[in-house]
């Protein structure tokens, strides 16, 4: 064990050692700095727009010349761009107050089609306050004029904070209308925080708290400083899991390795929140989600990934040892149909997942129509590579080990790879796989013979 011990020693644990540093500064950064300061960021950001365009709206209040153009729709092009609302930043209203008939105002002018004030709050002057609207939250303020001739009029504008619908989709997201970025850390929040967004006129509109941080999502640079901890982490057991092969032998090796990366998919499981990754689209189960396994494309990425690894770790330390057959036929034949069994069920758990990820998925694969394709078709076909390489591995290392084990014909090997997955076939309750399953398994027959084959071996 000392001996052991000094082999783990040195820059191997330095690549520890810095991993699990990497981990603490991502977590520390996200909960207690950028978690923890983008509250007052943003409430100082929003309340500075909201001030400027709320300035802005007073400006044109005084603009006596402007008004009358806009009441008397005498203007032209240069002036309506002037008013518009991707101009100014906010909804723009001018009414014609009937102070016969109280609360009887006629529409103007407008610069907008999306949304009109509440007409219930029209009298008040000089005010300012947050109102829900079908569409989202607006900051509704409102100035009674009196223009040359005796005339009144109420100037209504409508600043748009947060876009809330009351059904969300792809197209139609909750989120803050100057500051996108800032769903992600904060919201809106009717009681009281310490962070409030006041008006231009002193009164605090709403407030600003920090979301849940099963909600919240996790900084780019946090991330990157994450994966970058995760890949030294990787190095570390994959060069500790070498050493163990050196050391103990092929078996404890693969047993390290395999026992290590297990937990650690595990806890991944059980405890979704240790790494937040709900957080990303990648892991939406509405992409993609055929079992608790494969519960999104990014959880099926991610297995592949590593069962890749773990295969090719196998195959290339198996194929360079030198092992002999056992003693005992019945036990050289029991390995060679529990071998060969073995890669008849990953060829149907194989089969499955591609039928699943190109039938079940939300995902285009239409290669002839390339404008259909998206990212997560491009991610698709990574997977299917990584996938193709991991079956590939495995059947080397299947074959390998029926190889060395029995100096047969290799027909022999394709009687019994079709023996076993006929059985397996003729017990299998889910009988919707079965005809797919039947063409693996001729496939799978096909597979093994061309690899008997000198030329193609």
């Amino acid at each position: 064990m000392k001996d052991l011990f000094n082999r783990l020693g040195g820059r191997r644990l330095f690549i520890l050692a810095t991993a699990l540093g990497l981990f603490l500064v991502a977590f520390v950064l996200n909960k207690y700095l950028i978690g923890v300061a983008s509250s007052p960021f943003y409430a100082e950001r929003i309340q500075k727009d909201i001030m400027a365009k709320e300035r802005s709206f007073q400006r044109i209040a005084k603009d006596t010349a402007l008004l009358i153009s806009l009441i008397n729709r005498d203007y032209g092009e240069r002036t309506l761009n002037r008013v518009s609302a991707q101009k100014t930043g906010f909804f723009f209203f001018i009414y014609a107050k009937d102070t016969a008939t109280v609360g009887e105002h006629k529409l103007l002018f407008w610069n907008t089609q999306q949304a009109l004030p509440p007409m219930n709050i029209m009298n008040e002057n000089m005010a300012s306050r947050l109102v829900r609207l079908s569409n989202g939250l607006y900051v509704h303020t409102s100035l009674s004029i009196e223009l040359p001739g005796g005339k009144q009029y109420a100037l209504e504008s409508l600043l748009p904070v947060m876009w809330r619908y009351f059904v969300e989709n792809e197209n139609l997201q909750k989120e803050f209308v100057s500051f996108p970025e800032a769903g992600k850390r904060v919201d809106i929040s009717f009681k009281p925080t310490q962070f409030p967004v006041k008006s231009s006129y002193g009164n605090i509109l709403f407030y600003i708290d920090k979301i849940t941080v099963h909600e919240q999502q996790t900084s780019w640079w946090t991330i990157i400083i994450a994966l970058t901890g995760v890949f030294l982490l990787f190095i570390y057991i994959h060069q500790t899991a070498e050493v163990v092969y050196r050391r103990y032998g092929l078996f404890a090796g693969i047993g390290f390795l395999f026992t290590v990366i297990g937990v650690i998919r595990y806890v991944t499981y059980v405890f979704p929140g240790f790494l937040e990754l709900r957080q990303f689209e990648l892991f939406d189960p509405a992409i993609y989600g055929s079992s608790y396994v494969f519960s999104s494309l990014g959880d099926l990425m991610i297995n592949g990934l590593l069962f890749c690894w773990l295969t090719l770790f196998v195959s290339r330390r198996l194929t360079t040892g030198v092992y002999s057959p056992l003693r005992r036929k019945w036990m050289n034949m029991l390995c060679i149909i529990l071998a060969l069994g073995l890669l008849v069920v990953f060829s149907f758990i194989f089969a499955d997942i591609l039928q699943s990820l190109v039938a079940d998925a939300q995902i285009s694969f239409n290669v002839t129509n390339f404008f259909s394709l998206t990212n997560y078709s491009f991610i698709g076909f990574f997977i299917l590579g990584i996938l193709a390489l991991s079956y590939f591995s495995l059947s080397r290392i299947v074959l390998n080990v029926v190889g060395r084990l029995s100096r047969g014909p290799g027909y022999v090997f394709i009687f019994i790879t079709l023996a076993v997955g006929l059985t397996i076939l003729s017990f299998t309750k889910n009988t919707t796989v079965v005809e797919l399953n039947l063409y693996v398994l001729a496939w799978l027959a096909l597979y093994i013979w061309m690899t008997q084959l000198k030329i193609l071996s």
